[in-house]
């Protein structure tokens, strides 16, 4: 069950923290540039294995014992997948294969009946006996062609949407350790060791959405969102507005889920309506006082509760103004 969020009030800042579905073992610290991963494990009779994703830097591994536990030895070799993973990959290949076939014989019909369909229209109509409305007969044949063309182009897509499908399919597999990757062989004492594994993963990164809403006065009000980051279920995530060499250096911020922000602040803000035809065009020079450099990102536009249009916001540095230019374009 989902705990109740709460915030807390900070000069010009507010933080919204919540806290959700927590797993007792997985923790993932999100950045813009990879993630860092802290998982718990206990060992069975002195052993465990740990199964790290292929997107983990090499060198990033690192087990520590909890509590009196001891690390006897660790052995990293290659994850190899197992039969039911190896099996499902094997089967994803080749329904990749026969769908690229597909793909291939759809764009010679395409090629086809593009053709018939230039031919039908370049065709001079002549009446003859036998075809006594030569213009119904050429548009008939036109719409024949065209309709088939867009038969065509629905299968063309809905085949190019299964590809996507499977190679994302193909990748979770991979992300959670099923086929490829590195296995961690650990051995501890005593028997039943808890050991905490820290990595660092290159393929899970979020990136920030924006959002500022002018009202009259001289401030707006600001937004972060974390966007739609792939969690696995059960995992307690937070976000950071840097690198991963960088983090340090940036307060974490709790990951909240359904679109809600991960910060809101309270920013000066001096908003322009400018003419550009019957639809004024909006400009807002906003000015960070959050603290916390913001990193370039797209920004929705909101003035007295009306959506204005999107911008871009670039790099802004703590204390630092800029003018944002908003247009639904």
């Amino acid at each position: 069950m989902r705990r109740a969020c709460f915030r807390i009030a900070a000069p010009a800042l507010l933080l919204l923290l919540w806290s959700g579905p927590v797993s007792a073992g997985r923790n993932v610290s999100l950045y813009l540039d990879g993630a860092v991963v802290e998982r718990s494990e206990t060992a069975r009779n002195g052993y465990l294995e740990l199964s790290l994703p292929a997107s983990v830097r090499a060198d990033s591994l690192r087990i520590r014992p909890v509590g009196t536990a001891q690390i006897s030895r660790v052995q990293l070799v290659p994850n190899q997948p197992g039969g039911k993973a190896e099996k499902e990959l094997a089967a994803l290949t080749k329904r990749q294969e026969l769908l690229q076939d597909r793909l291939k014989a759809l764009s010679i019909k395409e090629d086809i009946f593009r053709s018939a369909a230039k031919s039908q229209s370049a065709k001079a109509p002549r009446r003859t006996k036998t075809n006594p409305e030569p213009l119904a007969t050429i548009r008939q044949g036109t719409d024949y062609a065209i309709s088939q063309l867009e038969a065509v182009f629905q299968m063309q897509r809905r085949t190019n949407l299964e590809l996507k499908q499977l190679e994302e399919k193909k990748g979770r597999l991979a992300r959670d350790g099923q086929t490829g990757g590195t296995l961690a062989r650990v051995w501890v004492t005593p028997p039943s060791a808890v050991v905490t594994a820290t990595y660092l993963q290159s393929d899970r990164t979020w990136q920030p959405q924006y959002e500022v809403r002018v009202n009259a006065g001289d401030t707006a009000r600001f937004a972060v969102f974390p966007g739609a980051p792939e969690l696995v279920r059960g995992e307690r995530c937070t976000v950071s507005l840097a690198n991963v060499d960088k983090g340090n250096e940036v307060s974490s911020l709790p990951y909240r889920e359904n679109g809600r922000a991960v910060m809101v602040a309270d920013l000066p803000a001096v908003r322009k309506l400018e003419p550009a035809g019957p639809i004024p065009l909006m400009s807002v020079a906003l000015t960070n006082t959050t603290g916390v450099s913001l990193p370039p990102g797209e920004i929705s536009c909101y003035s007295d509760g009306i959506y204005q249009g999107r911008g871009r916001l670039p790099l802004l540095e703590s204390g630092r103004t800029v003018e944002l230019r908003c247009s639904s374009n």
